[in-house]
């Protein structure tokens, strides 16, 4: 064959190739117009790879949006990366990426995961928390995340993290029993409650504990201790109503011992004017403050 010959079949083959191209972008950005999450995705894809079309982020970042906003874990990662980096169309915002690696991450997104993880563990765009970053880690290593797995191995915050975390747990469940006992010896018209979780857990160690006229004498080792909030659902049956309640308490669990050290309840509550509607929950500064000072308590 002859090179004329060879030459016309290869401009005939590039001419299907490129109306074969053309066709798959035409039938993918029909999709996405119509709705569809994973042909925006596509679409958003091929606009930033200049992949059959001519490349251009800004139409990349939006298809991205569209798709993210109906839910699509990956383009809500690749949101998120874009934000974090200030690449592909968008603006460097840490909190907008923050957001983004949130939502992917509830999804179970690994890359998600492990990036909101690293935030949370430097404190970029969202306030610094090792256990927070623990838990993601844990999760995208769990989900076949490489970089996950390696930081597990080898950062010595989460090292860290982890040798604690049992005692964290333990804490928590504490936390809860106290809580529980205290709504039943505090909260009189509450016929039941239910819906009880942990509002901002601070974790720390306690070096002191109080005897009961509340003197503060020195532990023979430091143990994790909890200041947290415990947010649970009141319900009233003889007013027929159901209203939420909270509790700051700081709280250690000595599990060689097998009881509560140091621990402390805080309730504040306001009223509406009917006197008899709880209206607003917040804790109490100095009741925290004075039990942080007897109990010794220093935040990890």
């Amino acid at each position: 064959m002859n090179v004329k010959f060879k030459l016309f079949f290869l401009g005939i083959f590039c001419l299907l190739t490129l109306v074969a191209c053309s066709s798959e972008f035409e039938k993918t950005l029909e999709l996405a117009e119509k709705g569809d999450a994973d042909a925006q995705l596509t679409l958003a894809e091929m606009y930033k790879e200049g992949e059959n079309i001519e490349k251009d982020l800004k139409s990349a970042h939006k298809w991205y949006l569209k798709s993210a906003n109906q839910g699509n874990r990956v383009a809500e990662f690749w949101l998120g990366f874009a934000y974090k980096y200030g690449i592909d169309g968008a603006k460097q915002d840490y909190k907008e990426a923050a957001k983004w690696f949130k939502k992917g991450a509830d999804q179970g997104e690994p890359h998600s995961q492990y990036y909101l993880g690293d935030m949370y563990l430097h404190g970029i765009g969202v306030d610094k928390n090792v256990t927070a970053a623990l838990i993601l880690y844990k999760a995208a290593a769990g989900n076949g995340n490489e970089k996950a797995i390696n930081a597990l191995k080898e950062d010595k915050d989460l090292i860290a993290e982890l040798k604690v975390a049992p005692a964290k747990k333990l804490q928590e469940k504490a936390a809860f029993q106290l809580a529980e006992h205290n709504t039943n010896v505090m909260f009189h018209t509450c016929d039941k409650f239910s819906e009880f979780k942990l509002i901002n857990p601070t974790y720390g160690k306690i070096t002191h504990d109080i005897d009961k006229y509340r003197r503060p004498f020195k532990l023979s080792a430091p143990i994790v201790a909890i200041i947290t909030g415990v947010e649970f659902v009141c319900q009233d049956n003889d007013r027929g109503t159901k209203h939420k309640q909270w509790q700051y308490l700081i709280v250690a669990y000595d599990n060689e011992f097998d009881k509560f050290r140091c621990q402390a309840a805080s309730s504040a509550t306001t009223y509406k004017s009917d006197g008899n509607t709880p209206d607003k929950y917040q804790p109490d500064p100095s009741r925290i403050n004075e039990m942080v000072n007897l109990c010794q308590y220093k935040a990890m």
